[in-house]
């Protein structure tokens, strides 16, 4: 193994050794040198060992993929950033809702609550979850607050969805991963076999997850919306964020849409948003300055463009239960290593 392997298992097999999650996965891009790494096995009662084929949930890792697909779609100029969105599809209810544009969503600042949670409600029929979730109450006006949304981000979707007429798996896929080659990312469902576990959610009647989308918003929408639900292997997550090196994926205007900072309304103090991705957040990056993405099941990635740098670290910090592990801390000891893994 290569030195840069040899870093990536030490540094995953201390998040084992700390029972941060049961499966492990890491690959980095460093200029011209590429190093993946597994460690652990898919769940406490499932010993089939991580490989490089092991199945994650990648949570809200998804927000970048489908950002990734509608900045294509700004990229042909068939979307404006700029413009309502209702001339597509009306989203939200309340004052303003029709002012909500394609870069308040990207960005978190459509005025829409962080959570909606009809998923409790399970008696609700799917069609009408669909449409109760995206005319959500606005809980601030269109471009006065950031507040992070995964409901912002279904309508995103939802948005793109019917402006194409295409289904977002079938989005992602003709834009995104058959582009970058990537034949095993896509929207769940996924053999349980292949998948690491997630959590158990007894409370609304699933067990343990496995194979099926984690987020309990997206599940009960059919697990294929905006806000989570794809599925991959490491080497084709770090393959996603390596697209971010270099023009294979987005255009000029997409790349720097994605990289640069949005006008957006006063941020959290130590990061800033772009159209999709986050910039230089310490909650995850430490001191790192670079653009990227966490999920929620313990998943992230990010990107150093100038240096040639992409990351991406892969687990199930949710298993068996969602209070069992804290995962804050390591992502960014990961993210700091691995910073001076690429400075040396």
């Amino acid at each position: 193994m290569t030195a840069l392997t040899d870093a990536l298992a030490e540094l995953l097999a201390e998040g084992l050794e700390d029972e941060l999650y049961t499966a492990g996965a890491a690959g980095v891009r460093i200029g011209d040198e590429r190093a993946l790494a597994v460690v652990g096995r898919h769940g406490l009662d499932d010993p089939t060992p991580v490989s490089g084929d092991s199945l994650f949930d990648l949570a809200s890792m998804s927000k970048a993929y489908v950002g990734a697909a509608i900045l294509r779609l700004i990229d042909e100029g068939r979307i404006d950033p700029e413009a309502p969105v209702a001339e597509i599809l009306p989203v939200g209810a309340g004052e303003g809702h029709d002012r909500i544009t394609m870069r308040m969503l990207l960005t978190h600042a459509a005025g829409f609550p962080a959570e909606q949670l009809l998923w409790k409600d399970r008696a609700i029929p799917a069609e009408e979850r669909r449409q109760r979730v995206l005319s959500t109450p606005l809980e601030s006006a269109p471009g006065a607050e950031f507040r992070y949304s995964c409901v912002g981000f279904i309508a995103a979707g939802a948005v793109a969805e019917a402006l194409t007429g295409l289904p977002l798996p079938d989005l992602v896929r003709t834009l995104v991963t058959e582009p970058l080659g990537l034949v095993r990312t896509g929207y769940g469902p996924v053999d349980p076999a292949h998948a690491v576990a997630t959590e158990d959610e007894s409370y609304v009647g699933r067990g343990m997850v496995q194979g099926e989308v984690h987020d309990e918003l997206s599940w009960s929408l059919g697990g294929r919306v905006a806000n989570a639900g794809i599925f991959a292997p490491v080497g084709e997550a770090l393959s996603f964020a390596e697209s971010y090196l270099d023009d294979r994926l987005l255009g000029p205007r997409g790349w720097r849409l994605a990289t640069s900072p949005a006008p957006a309304p006063a941020l959290p103090a130590g990061f800033a948003h772009s159209y999709g991705l986050r910039i230089a957040d310490p909650g995850f990056l430490g001191d790192v300055p670079a653009i990227g993405h966490t999920g929620f099941t313990g998943t992230m990635f990010w990107v150093q463009p100038e240096r040639r740098v992409a990351v991406t670290l892969l687990t199930n910090r949710v298993h068996p239960r969602r209070d069992r592990a804290d995962i804050g801390a390591f992502r960014v000891r990961f993210s700091q290593a691995i910073a001076r893994l690429a400075a040396s």
